[in-house]
């Protein structure tokens, strides 16, 4: 398996020749300290031979980019004209770009050409390579190290076989980079070896002369200060929870983490509540590199690289929508205007399959027979009819784009939910409105009659073509309570509650019903009548107007009955199979946790999906007024 490395820093060496630092030693043969790896001269000329088909140069910067920034501010410029020197050293020419004077870290240029040419040990390259590991066998084959080292295997650890090779950075401590690849702690070998021979210097001048006690306290001096800083360089290397790791950035593991950087999503998307993060971590590419480890935008996860040890290729997409789905939920309650049909609509339970669904309606009772003392109860015939109708999904997605999130596109990525969102809710408002819609506004053929739901033949009895006014609506009361019963002559006498109207219409049903502030009684009645229907009474409640979105008919309009008393129109949600309530929107990310890659055509999918039936049971309980005009 391929992966991303940087190697421990090489010594700088070389020679400075006006903006060229020359020889620069690049990468060197041997172990990469504390990975188990190897690097040989085959190492070294694929770095050469990946260095040169990039004719302009490996690109150089001061540092690596980390977490939080990206390496276009540090730039110095390129290596070039890679050599192999005695099959163990690797070398290239630095030539320091102009722009390098002037970037947004200073005047890099002139800091790196000083520091080379006063001091070139101290600071050294790190290069930036992917690579497969091998092991390489007695008879010279190149074996992958997926598993155990082959008992013919020449070496101890594998070898590094090099794929890419992406920058030759600049870096003074590989140890402090929290990434830390290639790298060991770096502990002052000097001083380890100085001690036996310290120790043997003083017991040989033990043994013929006493040691000047000034120059005693000098050695113990350098001794305790070598191993202050020794110990220093261990206790920087450890992270501790909540504590500070060696670049200063908060850093916490587990669980936690993800918590806080959720958070951080949920600031990013805009969900209701979010404290403000730290202000490195308010830009969206920021948090993408502290999550992915992608500091070079490939693409691709790197877990060597993620701020927290429990992100996976799926957090930054579960982490987003997460976030999102908050967003959904706020928005969701205060949409309520395309939630209309919730209103009038009678949500049933399923039994979590995606069977298609039955609307039914039951009748046939009229007056309980009476029953005898010690006689035996009659069995009652029931009546019923039944509706069926399939479960339709409906959804899409919309892509995060790479670009989005490097250049921070905060209001772009806070549209996505609400967007989706947005037009989930449309989706379920056209589809209830359709019912009334449908066949030039005759509504849909019922199963048991074969029929339209409204009807101009009369045999439903809730048709007409009356525009609305006070005497339509009082016509309209006494049509739904005659309404007989399914399998009996026994009027229904249900009275409708919701007065459905286009947006034109709206307000003059408002006013019709006795909502708002003002005298009370009839509009446009020269005694000011009683408005009977601007308050409740019991079984008679006051008529609420709806105003349909998708109506574009400024004329035409409804009445239905209140559906906890008699469900007429239907849905089902198979995500919410209890029934009763209408769920939310759902999204959800579209990443494949095994391939390893962050996007798909540099887009980050996020998918809503909404999975629903609908129908209506009965034509009772409903009526429609198709007003010309």
């Amino acid at each position: 398996m391929t992966e991303k490395f940087r190697t421990n820093n090489i010594p700088l060496a070389g020679t400075v020749d006006g903006s060229v630092i020359i020889g620069v030693s690049v990468a060197t043969t041997g172990e990469a300290q504390g990975h188990h790896l190897l690097f040989d001269e085959k190492s070294l000329t694929q770095l050469k031979q990946l260095g040169e088909l990039k004719t302009t140069g490996i690109k150089s910067r001061f540092t690596h980019p980390d977490w939080f920034h990206d390496g276009l501010g540090k730039y110095l410029g390129r290596v070039k004209n890679f050599q192999v020197v005695s099959g163990s050293k690797l070398i290239g020419d630095l030539h320091i770009s102009p722009t390098a004077h002037s970037s947004p870290a200073g005047n890099l240029a002139e800091y790196v050409l000083a520091l080379a040419s006063e001091d070139p040990s101290a600071f050294g390259v790190s290069v930036v390579v992917d690579l497969d590991r091998v092991w390489i066998t007695q008879d010279g084959e190149e074996v992958p190290a997926s598993g155990r080292r082959p008992s013919n295997a020449t070496g101890e650890y594998p070898v590094a076989r090099i794929t890419s090779f992406y920058a030759a950075d600049l870096v003074d401590d590989p140890a402090l980079n929290p990434e830390g690849l290639f790298e060991s702690l770096p502990v002052d070998y000097e001083f380890l070896q100085e001690g036996p021979v310290v120790s043997k210097q003083i017991l040989e001048q033990g043994e013929h002369q006493a040691m000047e006690e000034q120059e005693l306290q000098k050695y113990m001096s350098d001794l305790n200060a070598k191993f202050d800083r020794v110990s220093k360089l261990f206790e920087d290397g450890i992270v501790q929870i909540g504590g500070q790791p060696p670049r200063g950035q908060q850093v916490s593991f587990g669980p936690a983490a993800i918590e806080q950087f959720q958070g951080y999503f949920d600031w990013l998307f805009g969900a209701p509540g979010a404290k403000l993060p730290p202000p490195d971590l308010r830009r969206s590419d920021a948090l993408y590199r502290a999550v992915t480890g992608d500091v070079e935008f490939q693409g691709k996860f790197d877990p060597s690289r993620v701020a927290f040890a429990a992100a996976t290729t799926t957090t930054l997409a579960d982490l987003a929508v997460n976030a999102m789905n908050k967003v959904v939920l706020d928005l969701y309650s205060n949409l309520i205007a395309y939630r209309w049909y919730e209103q009038i609509v009678a949500v049933q339970a399923t039994d979590g399959s995606l069977q298609d669904m039955q609307w039914l309606q039951m009748g046939g009772l009229t007056n309980l027979p009476v029953v005898a003392e010690g006689a035996a109860y009659t069995e009652l015939a029931v009546t019923d009819t039944k509706e069926t109708s399939a479960f339709t999904k409906y959804g899409g997605y919309v892509g995060i784009t790479d670009k989005m999130i490097r250049n921070s596109k905060i209001d772009e990525l806070q549209a996505i939910a609400r967007a989706l969102t947005i037009a989930s809710i449309r989706t379920r408002s056209a589809a209830i409105s359709y019912v009334f819609t449908q066949a030039a506004g005759l509504g849909p053929t019922l199963a048991q009659d074969s029929k339209a739901l409204f009807i101009a033949d009369a045999s439903h009895g809730n048709y007409a073509t009356t525009a609305f006014s006070i005497a339509a609506w009082a016509a309209a009361r006494i049509e739904c309570a005659k309404q007989a019963e399914l399998g009996s002559s026994k009027r229904q006498v249900l009275w409708p509650k919701y007065c459905l109207v286009p947006v034109d219409l709206y307000d003059t049903a408002l006013i019709t019903f006795g909502y708002g502030s003002g005298p009370g009684g009839y509009p446009g009645t020269p005694n000011n009548d009683t408005a009977i229907y601007a308050v409740d009474r019991p079984g008679d409640t006051r008529p609420i107007p709806v105003a349909v979105p998708d109506w574009t008919d400024a004329t035409d309009w409804a009445y239905i009955v209140d559906p906890r008393i008699f469900p007429v129109i239907c849905m089902a949600y198979a995500d919410n199979p209890g029934g009763s309530s209408h769920p939310a929107p759902q999204l959800y990310s579209v990443t494949d946790p095994s391939s390893g890659l962050l996007f798909t055509n540099d887009t980050l999918p996020v998918k809503v999906r909404d999975y629903f039936a609908y129908g209506v049971a009965t034509w009772r309980g409903i009526g429609k007024r198709v007003v010309a005009g």
